[in-house]
Formats: structure tokens, C-alpha cells, sequence
């Protein structure tokens, strides 16, 4: 690989400085009068050419040092970039889970009810069992009241009950009623 000219070392550092825009010597197109529109992109076509005087008097390791410099300072603006391209991703993520969140919490809180709903009904038709017969487990408590929990569960519009899915709540209740 050849070494690189003076020159393309300071085109390289100007162009970077000026995003592309300009070069700072004559390749750039004559300057028009400045207004309050164009200040900002003619403030970079004034600053190109006073960078490039200013790189154009220093000796060439000094000019080197200034190239490694504008290069890494590119490489560590890219890396940026991409970190908060990252970040907005994440938070783009994060902004669509609570979005679905939203959607899903009412159908959630329907579903709470309809679990306590079912609870309930187990409950009141459990308590009075266990009262008459503390020792029966959870199985037979729930064959005995399967019947009962499902004709109550489907009068409230809800489906029926397998009975192991009876007997895990029986089951809960003696837990939490104790």
C-alpha cells in the first residue's frame, strides 16, 4: 500500500470536518453572498478553507498525528451511532411490549375475575363439606361437589371444570382457609 500524499490526508481530514460538504480550496464552488438561510452550510465552506491553511503549514508528522486523530474520532462517532441505533431499538421493543401490555391488561383483569369468580363458587360449596367432614381429601371433596361447581359455573356463563382442575382449588382452599 502506498503511503499517503499530504494532500489526501488533508482532504480526508476537511471532508470529515465538513461532512462531505467541502474541500476547503478551489474544487469547492465560489461562496455566495451570505444570508440568513445559507449562514450555517457557508459558516463550514469558510471553516474548510481556514482548516486547510492551517493543515497545510504543519510538518507531515504533525499532520499524521491530526489524521489519526480525525480517524479515530470518526471510528468512535460511528461506534456512538450504532450504540444509539442499539438503544433505539430496545426502546422501540419496549414501547411495542407496553403497547400489547396495554391491549392484554384488560382481557387479564377479566381473567382474575373469572378465576376469583370461580374460587368463590368452589369455596361455598366446599366450606360446608369440609365442615361436616374435615378428614375427606381433596379427591373426594371434589367428586363430591363436581357436579355442583360445574351447573353453578355454567348458570354464571362459564365453562365447566375437570375435576382435577376442581380438586387443585379444593385444594387451595384448605391451604388458605386453615
Amino acid at each position: 500500500m502506498a503511503a499517503l500524499t499530504r494532500k489526501q490526508i488533508i482532504d480526508y481530514i476537511v471532508r470529515q470536518a465538513t461532512r462531505g460538504q467541502f474541500l476547503g480550496d478551489r474544487r469547492d464552488s465560489n461562496a455566495p453572498p451570505i444570508t440568513w438561510q445559507n449562514f450555517s452550510q457557508e459558516t463550514l465552506r469558510y471553516g474548510a478553507k481556514a482548516l486547510r491553511e492551517r493543515l497545510s503549514g504543519l510538518p507531515r508528522q504533525q499532520l499524521l498525528q491530526e489524521g489519526m486523530a480525525t480517524l479515530e474520532h470518526v471510528e468512535h462517532a460511528q461506534a456512538q451511532q450504532i450504540a444509539a441505533l442499539g438503544r433505539a431499538e430496545q426502546a422501540e421493543r419496549e414501547k411495542r411490549v407496553r403497547a400489547v401490555h396495554r391491549q392484554l391488561a384488560p382481557a387479564m383483569a377479566a381473567k382474575r375475575d373469572t378465576s376469583r369468580s370461580v374460587d368463590q363458587t368452589i369455596a361455598e360449596l366446599v366450606g360446608p363439606l369440609l365442615n361436616q367432614h374435615p378428614t375427606w381429601s381433596s379427591h373426594r371433596c371434589a367428586g363430591a361437589i363436581e357436579l355442583r361447581v360445574n351447573k353453578a359455573l355454567r348458570a354464571k356463563g362459564r365453562r365447566p371444570l375437570a375435576q382435577d382442575a376442581i380438586r387443585k382449588r379444593v385444594q387451595r382452599y384448605r391451604t388458605h382457609a386453615r
